[in-house]
Formats: structure tokens, C-alpha cells, sequence
């Protein structure tokens, strides 16, 4: 008995993910299509997006600076969770401009 129960559990657990997978590519799909349709719109949102958790890991870089076990690891994680906290300030602030700046950063890469 325990094990068609299990059986009937995992099928349905297989029919919502499912549900969920088929969701997710829908959306997915139309996001694809919004981008190839307005690329600049998609940049801009994509630049804000980027500059949020830019800010967020710059704070739990900040944060675990002060739990790395010599100096030298934490006197390089504390400019550093400050470099991506500014740089995610930069994004949101003109995210235009933020992502001019960093394509021409990367085709000079």
C-alpha cells in the first residue's frame, strides 16, 4: 500500500512541476520576444535588475569581510563589497549611460 501511495504522490508532484515548467517557458518566451522587440527597453531593465543585486552583494560582501580569519582577506573585501555597492548605485541611477559605459568596457576587453 505504501508504495502506490508513494507512486500516486510522486505523479502528482510530477503534474504540478510540470504545470510550473510549462509556465516558466511561456514567460520565458514572451520575455525572449519583448527583447527582440525593444532591445533598448530590455538593456535599461536588464541594467536595473543588474544594479539591485549589485548593491546586495556588495553588503554581504561587506558583512562577511569582518568574519574572514586574517587581515589581509578582510582588507580586500571591505573596498570591494564598496566598489560593487557603488557600481549598483551607478546602474540604477543612469542606467542608460551605466550600460553605454559597459559595452564599450567589454568591447575594449
Amino acid at each position: 500500500m505504501a508504495h502506490s501511495d508513494s507512486a500516486r504522490d510522486l505523479t502528482q508532484t510530477w503534474h504540478t512541476h510540470r504545470r510550473q515548467s510549462v509556465l516558466l517557458g511561456v514567460v520565458l518566451m514572451l520575455a525572449g520576444l519583448f527583447v527582440l522587440r525593444n532591445a533598448v527597453a530590455a538593456t535599461v531593465v536588464s541594467a536595473i535588475v543588474f544594479g539591485v543585486a549589485l548593491p546586495a552583494t556588495g553588503l554581504i560582501e561587506i558583512v562577511q569581510s569582518f568574519w574572514a580569519p586574517y587581515w589581509a582577506h578582510r582588507l580586500w573585501r571591505l573596498p570591494l563589497g564598496a566598489l560593487y555597492a557603488a557600481g549598483g548605485a551607478i546602474l540604477i541611477a543612469d542606467p542608460l549611460a551605466a550600460s553605454m559605459l559597459l559595452t564599450l568596457a567589454f568591447a575594449a576587453a
